[in-house]
């Protein structure tokens, strides 16, 4: 009988990691030398910004074997690329691409290992640019084949990798949650959340308005997206978690919202030095005029309320120029 139950428990721990072919997330828990506590809870404090909307760079690299053979739909991926804009556009972040894509061809990286990291960032990151890498597969440090993972502000490292079977599946929007530091609904390296919430703001994944969360799975969560697991913390209480959060473990079908201190967090990370380096490369003209002969050279040009007249003024913008209220051009201004 004993041995009976430790095969049911152990077939039970390896479903919270398996589930076919639905994989799980492999962006590692905090440790001392990624996140640091400091970060965690103090990182509120950086909130000197206004509302303005932050404009991210981004490189997406895809990786295909020698033969240049990948299976990745590129129409698919620009409606990823569009859904990531459309749930990010609550935090007042836009992301956009000036480069095309970067092919990698080579059976080396196909199936990508995380040893095989190192060397993909240093050969191929754009410092000034969010770094999506698209892989046939992807395998954690651990050697344990994931959906993808990428890396919490602090690691300081610009990297996100996807095995692109899971685009279409908030995968994308899941992995660059963490690159904006928000945790798994599940985290529990600084203690486990109690279901009451009375730790909520030093435990779990730190937002006071996600609900404990026991770890989530295609086994505690039905095909209508409702929890069917009775598991219970410390104090005996029953979970009652949120199976539509996109950090959490829930089936990948029923991820579809972030809550209101999610939001927060990712426009809180936005605002790190390792992350505004990657978004600096904008102008504004607001309020104000050109008369003389110039060029404007930016990735977004943002003009608003502004008079434009000269023989020569050439705005050239790789993304996109935006147009607001009362503006006004005359002969002369080039837009490319």
């Amino acid at each position: 009988m004993k041995k009976a139950y430790l095969f049911i428990m152990l077939i039970a721990q390896l479903s919270q990691y398996c589930w076919g072919q639905n994989l799980s997330c492999g962006t590692e828990s905090f440790m001392e030398d990624s996140v640091t506590t400091a970060l965690l809870h103090h990182i509120r404090q950086l909130r000197s910004y206004n509302n303005d909307t932050l404009f991210f760079r981004v490189q997406i690299h895809i990786i295909r074997n020698s033969n240049h053979y990948t299976s990745l739909n590129i129409d698919s991926l620009k409606k990823d690329f569009q859904a990531l804009n459309e749930y990010y556009k609550p935090a007042a972040i836009h992301f956009y691409m000036c480069n095309t894509y970067n092919y990698i061809d080579d059976d080396q990286y196909y199936d990508f290992y995380h040893s095989d990291e190192a060397y993909l960032r240093n050969t191929y990151n754009d410092p000034y640019a969010v770094n999506i890498y698209l892989a046939n597969t992807v395998h954690s440090s651990s050697n344990v084949t994931v959906a993808g993972y990428s890396y919490y502000p602090s690691a300081n490292r610009n990297f996100v990798v996807i095995d692109y079977h899971y685009l279409r599946k908030s995968t994308l929007i899941h992995e660059v949650g963490h690159f904006f530091n928000l945790l798994h609904t599940h985290d529990n390296t600084h203690g486990y959340e109690l279901v009451n919430g009375s730790n909520c703001a030093v435990s779990g994944d730190l937002c006071c308005d996600t609900p404990a969360d026991p770890m989530l799975s295609y086994a505690n969560v039905n095909t209508n997206c409702e929890y069917t697991g009775t598991s219970i913390d410390a104090n005996g209480d029953f979970y009652t978690p949120d199976p539509h959060n996109i950090m959490s473990y829930a089936r990948k079908e029923c991820r579809d919202s972030f809550s209101s201190e999610q939001y927060e967090r990712i426009r809180d990370a936005a605002f790190l030095p390792n992350r505004q380096i990657l978004c600096s490369h904008h102008t504004i003209l607001e309020s104000g005029a050109v008369t003389s002969d110039t060029t404007i050279t930016n990735d977004y040009v943002i003009i608003d309320n502004y008079y434009m007249s000269a023989d020569s003024i050439k705005i050239d913008a790789c993304a996109e120029i935006l147009l607001n209220s009362s503006v006004t051009l005359h002969k002369g201004v080039i837009l490319q």
